[in-house]
């Protein structure tokens, strides 16, 4: 038997073809929506069930700020969802609120759990007036938990902030930062700000000038560790001089790398 396929019977194979993709284009659009449908109807029994909210926020790195106030502020987001909550302008309230805080971040995590993570400023020397008053580098001043700031004590300098100038305490801060080693018994005194004066325990006031800092550091060492071998004493130690250092109260003038009498 002999089979002709003319162009009636290949519009027809069209035809057929045509149908047949039709009813697989409706079945894909039934089969969307209906995952669409269920997608959705999902979402919100999560929203309503609290699936999707911030269960629980852990804070670390903060020891001098306080710790209850930051819990209740980063605490206003438990119950939120996740997605929704104002990370950045939480972050900021808290660095507002507590300047000891340098830096909040949060980091989410997809199953309810919200890290914050707090970067505190280092503190350079605390305040004469108040042992709970810090300041940084940067000259920021901020108060810090009594027991962090009884544990300072014993390692950050004093800085002396009454009838000083912006510009003296910068240079103060200047000097503070540029110092090899630095004792909890010393005073920073920036009330002249062209003469930036550290106390000594004992009353002895050293000169440092306005400037050049690192090489009075070091002229300041080699000072105190002559008078340290000859068992002498000094009442003032003037480092503003080039290449030398005046010493009252042993009417001593110290050269670099020599040491003579005044008349």
């Amino acid at each position: 038997m002999t089979a002709y396929f003319d162009r009636k019977s290949a519009g027809r194979l069209r035809k057929k073809h045509r149908q047949k993709g039709k009813l697989k284009a409706i079945l894909g659009l039934i089969i969307l929506s209906a995952t669409l449908a269920a997608g959705i109807y999902g979402y919100r029994q999560g929203l309503e069930k609290g699936i999707f909210n911030i269960k629980q926020v852990n804070i670390s790195g903060n020891r001098m700020a306080d710790t209850a106030g930051i819990r209740e502020i980063a605490g206003e987001l438990r119950g939120r969802v996740l997605w929704r909550a104002e990370y950045r302008k939480t972050a900021a309230r808290i660095c507002q609120k507590y300047p000891a805080v340098k830096r909040s971040k949060f980091t989410v995590w997809p199953w309810g759990i919200a890290d914050l993570h707090i970067t505190e400023r280092k503190p350079l020397a605390e305040l004469q007036h108040d042992g709970q008053l810090m300041v940084d580098s940067e000259g920021t001043v901020f108060r810090t938990s009594q027991v962090f700031a009884d544990s300072c004590k014993a390692k950050l300098p004093r800085l002396r902030t009454n009838g000083a100038s912006a510009d003296g305490v910068w240079r103060a801060l200047r000097l503070m930062e540029s110092a090899p080693w630095v004792e909890n018994q010393w005073l920073f005194d920036p009330t002249d700000e062209n003469d930036i004066k550290l106390w000594l325990p004992g009353g002895v006031a050293v000169h440092f000038g306005n400037g050049h800092f690192k090489k009075e550091w070091q002229k300041l060492g080699e000072v105190l560790e002559n008078l340290k071998k000859e068992n002498l004493t000094a009442t003032e130690i003037d480092l503003r001089f080039n290449g030398q250092a005046i010493i009252k109260g042993q009417a001593l003038v110290q050269g670099t790398g020599d040491k003579a009498g005044s008349n």
